[in-house]
């Protein structure tokens, strides 16, 4: 018998809104993000629940198949930033 691996998905640091959203973020804050496959990164953007930390020091996201991906928010955050500033 076959035995699959789970699709690996990571956020979509070229969406705006996920940047923007990244960001500003508040310990505790919950809200949508988009993801997309590891191994597809130009493949349709998906809706995820993201949510940070209380302390802070996490950011975690959940597919709704029950998928999940976490990141030390300070990396997540110095990461996504360059994506989102626009060009002088």
């Amino acid at each position: 018998m076959a035995t699959f691996e789970p699709i690996a998905y990571v956020l979509a640091l070229k969406d705006r809104h996920n940047c923007s959203l990244i960001e500003s973020f508040k310990p505790g804050q919950e809200d949508a993000v988009y993801v997309v496959p590891e191994n597809d990164l130009k493949a349709k953007p998906t809706k995820a629940k993201a949510r940070r930390s209380q302390d802070g020091e996490d950011f975690t996201f959940a597919m709704p198949d029950g998928e999940t991906g976490s990141w030390a928010y300070d990396f997540l955050k110095n990461s996504a930033i360059p994506f989102y500033k626009p060009a002088q």
